[in-house]
C-alpha cells in the first residue's frame, strides 16, 4: 500500500496552517475581511476530519478553498493554496488506497 501522506504528517501540516490562520485572523483588522477570513475558518475545522473521513468531505473542502481563494489577500492566499495542495495529497492517497 503506497503511502503519499500519513495521518501523523497530514495532522501536523493542518496544525501548522491552523495556527497561521489564527495568527492572521488576529492581525486582521477590517471588518469585512474578518468576516471572510472567519468563514474559511469552519473549513480548517473540517479538515481534522478529512483523513479519517470519505472522499466526499476531503473534495467538498478542496473546492470550497479553490473557490475563494482568490478573494483573499495574497499573505492569506498563500496558506489556502498549500491547504489545496495538501488535500490533494489526501485524495491521491485515497485513491491509491480505495478509501471510500
Amino acid at each position: 500500500m503506497p503511502v503519499i501522506i500519513s495521518q501523523q504528517r497530514f495532522e501536523s501540516e493542518r496544525e501548522r496552517f491552523f495556527s497561521q490562520y489564527e495568527f492572521l485572523l488576529e492581525k486582521t483588522e477590517d471588518a469585512e475581511e474578518k468576516k471572510k477570513w472567519k468563514k474559511l475558518g469552519k473549513n480548517f475545522e473540517r479538515m481534522k476530519k478529512c483523513y479519517s473521513a470519505k472522499k466526499v468531505l476531503t473534495i467538498k473542502t478542496l473546492r470550497f478553498f479553490e473557490k475563494y481563494q482568490l478573494s483573499f489577500k495574497e499573505g492569506q492566499r498563500a496558506i489556502i493554496v498549500r491547504c489545496i495542495e495538501l488535500l490533494k495529497k489526501l485524495l491521491w492517497h485515497k485513491k491509491l488506497n480505495k478509501i471510500d
